[in-house]
């Protein structure tokens, strides 16, 4: 505003000493050049000092400068157009001092100067309302910026109406320039102290906690907004009031004291709040105490807040104390900074022994370089790990196996600061783990020397079994009909039980090639396979006029004589056990995750819900020899194959209503165990 009043001031002396006529129009111009940029500079600076500075975004300074260039451009064109003064109509006149005037003012000269006193009037307004809200010595900065403002409008106004006090001078230029002046002094670092005090009841107006001023006597002398929300009062309704009014209870906690911090505990209406309680003593030139100064800030949110912190602590360290795995926080170091009961109960030291110790004392090399490389992986990607069968060493020498997570710990600015977990003692579950193996290994190598057993004693009977029966058979050949019928029947049992005899070695000697006369698993197409098991069924079809259909099947990893036994014992056994109807089988299958479920359908007999697990053990019959012939090996066999290939076998079946087996077989097969050697 200043450089605005100066260059005008300085475009006005030039043009009266100007000699010719073009020189002091172009001087003229540049009188006009300092009017238009005035009211904007104006504007701007009421909007900064009243506290609206932020209004002034770079859009809206663009706005406000669009119509001050016009002008001026206007003004400098105006030979052109004459819209600023008629130059065909308008004489320049010179009057005694040498000052320019000119009377034909065009129609832009004229919204301009709507344009200034509007603008300039918005300023004068915000600098009003400052002035109306300032209270004491802080108003009279307001009050002197708002005279400068009129007085740059009423200088331009005697100018506009040529009815100046002061002919030939130019009122606008020396309005505008005792307002310049003024507003120099006001906001001048000769009165930044009076600017301190008026940024001082800003702070204190726009800040959260409550200010009260009391007097002596208890009255309140000043308060700001927050302190005005907290009693419920305008400050005109408040001031020369007892605080005792609004806030009852409130002078006994500091009176006598002319200093005081704390806290206290306020009845605002709904429920008490806590506030922090800040007193000072306000004191004259003498020392002597004039009254106080109350500040109180609103606590009750952060005391919750400790609160529930205080509560989320303790049920943190009472889960810590009662759990029975144990806790730890380590420095980068890997020593002990922290841990539960539990945790030195695990390792057998006194929580003071444990305190500082790291993991090259509780455990071997080996498992100090497992610990470091976790530690130092969990501190390279910042990601928890959890670790198995850690083996630690007690104080009293023996030894733990433990389960441990892992994951960084840092700082409240995010850098790491150490390592914490939880251990779990898992030493009886991992000799468990081992007994369980053992027992296992031994149940394999009993189970392998069970089939071993089975297959070398169905083997070797099978040669006296043939000299028994041969003999027996030429026995019933030569005399029978010579002997009575007692040696006949005799002759007759024996034959039978050989029969017998022979069919059920051969059964078990078949079940115990499932496990020791295995082939390798390859890709088998399930139609050839159930092609070459009707093959082998063709004879005891075309007998019982049994049709077998079946759906598209699919091609799986497994043993190809094995799967056509399984085929053919199923469909074998539901020609077997037919009803009155010829047999109907039906063979399907469909996917399963990763594998497939087989299903074959027939008509028969059915079986009852409650012999579902027992047909599929071995020698287990439901129905005597006479009725349907066999061993009652066949559908164990059916369930050694399918378990061998990493499946299970099931049966669903009412009587007389047929019945469906279901089978399951991996897509990618299962890894294979070594064929017994022979």
């Amino acid at each position: 505003m200043l450089l605005a009043s100066a260059e005008l001031t300085s475009a006005h002396v030039l043009q009266g000493i100007s000699s010719d006529l073009v020189t002091k129009v172009f001087w003229y111009k540049m009188i006009y050049l300092g009017f238009t940029v005035t009211p904007t500079v104006f504007l701007c600076l009421t909007l900064r000092y009243s506290g609206l500075g932020y209004v002034l975004t770079p859009r809206t300074r663009l706005v406000l400068g669009v119509f001050p260039a016009l002008t001026a451009g206007l003004t400098f064109t105006n030979e052109i157009h004459g819209w600023i003064w008629n130059p065909a109509n308008t004489v320049p006149i010179v009057n005694s001092l040498g000052f320019l005037t000119v009377a034909d003012a065009g129609i832009w000269y004229w919204l301009f100067v709507a344009y200034s006193y509007f603008v300039m009037g918005l300023g004068c307004f915000f600098l009003a309302r400052l002035l109306i809200r300032s209270r004491g010595i802080y108003g009279w900065q307001a009050s002197v910026v708002v005279i400068a403002g009129i007085l740059a409008m009423l200088g331009s106004a005697l100018d506009i109406f040529r009815v100046s006090p002061l002919p030939p001078f130019s009122t606008a230029a020396l309005g505008l320039a005792v307002g310049s002046i003024l507003v120099a002094y006001i906001l001048s670092p000769l009165r930044r102290r009076d600017l301190l005090s008026v940024s001082r009841d800003a702070v204190l107006n726009s800040v959260s906690d409550s200010v009260i001023v009391v007097d002596g006597d208890g009255r309140i002398a000043d308060m700001n907004p927050a302190a005005q929300r907290l009693v419920g009062r305008p400050a005109s309704q408040a001031i020369a009031k007892p605080l005792e009014q609004f806030l009852p209870g409130t002078m006994s906690i500091w009176t006598g004291n002319t200093n005081k911090n704390g806290e206290v505990a306020l009845d605002c209406g709904n429920a008490p709040r806590i506030f922090d309680l800040r007193v000072s003593a306000i004191q004259d030139w003498q020392s002597h105490v004039q009254g106080q100064v109350v500040v109180l800030r609103d606590i009750t949110e952060r005391k919750r807040m400790e609160e529930a912190l205080r509560e989320s602590e303790e049920k943190y360290r009472t889960i810590l104390e009662n759990i029975e795995d144990g806790y730890y926080e380590v420095d980068l170091a890997g020593n002990f900074t922290f841990f539960n009961d539990s945790l030195w109960r695990v390792l057998g030291y006194s929580s003071e022994e444990l305190m500082g110790m790291n993991d090259r004392q509780y455990t071997d090399k080996e498992n100090a370089k497992k610990l470091f490389q976790t530690f130092n992986k969990v501190y390279r990607t910042g990601q928890p790990l959890k670790e198995s069968d850690w083996e630690v060493i007690r104080k009293d020498g023996t030894k733990k196996y433990v389960e441990a997570s892992v994951s960084l710990k840092r700082d409240s600015s995010g850098k790491p600061i150490g390592f914490r977990g939880i251990v779990r003692d898992v030493t009886e579950r991992k000799q468990a783990e081992e007994a369980l193996k053992e027992k296992t290994e031994e149940l394999a190598r009993s189970n392998r020397e069970l089939e071993q057993f089975a297959y070398v004693a169905s083997h070797d009977l099978q040669e006296p079994l043939r000299m028994v029966t041969n003999f027996v058979q030429l026995l019933a050949k030569r005399y029978q009909g010579k002997l009575d019928s007692n040696a006949d029947d005799f002759i007759n049992f024996a034959v039978d039980g050989t029969m017998r005899m022979w069919k059920l070695i051969n059964d078990l000697l078949a079940y115990s090639r499932v496990g020791t006369r295995s082939h390798t698993f390859e890709p088998i197409n399930c139609e050839t396979i159930l092609q070459e098991a009707l093959d082998n069924l063709k004879v005891t079809m075309e007998e019982s006029g049994a049709v077998v259909t079946h759906d598209p099947l699919p091609t799986v990893m497994a043993d190809n004589p094995q799967l056509v036994e399984l085929f053919q014992n199923l469909i074998g056994n539901a020609i077997k056990f037919r009803g009155d109807e010829p047999p109907r089988v039906h063979i399907s299958a469909s996917r399963n995750g990763n594998g497939w479920i087989f299903s074959v359908c027939d008509n028969g007999i059915g079986i009852a819900p409650e012999y579902a697990e027992r047909i599929f053990i071995i020698f287990q019959r439901l129905h005597g020899r006479n009725e349907y012939p066999g061993t009652g090996i066949g559908l164990a066999v059916c369930k050694k194959i399918v378990e061998r290939h990493g499946g299970r076998i099931w049966v669903e079946s009412e009587p007389k209503k047929g019945a469906t087996f279901y089978f399951t077989l991996p897509k990618e097969g299962v890894q294979q165990t070594r064929p017994l050697e022979q």
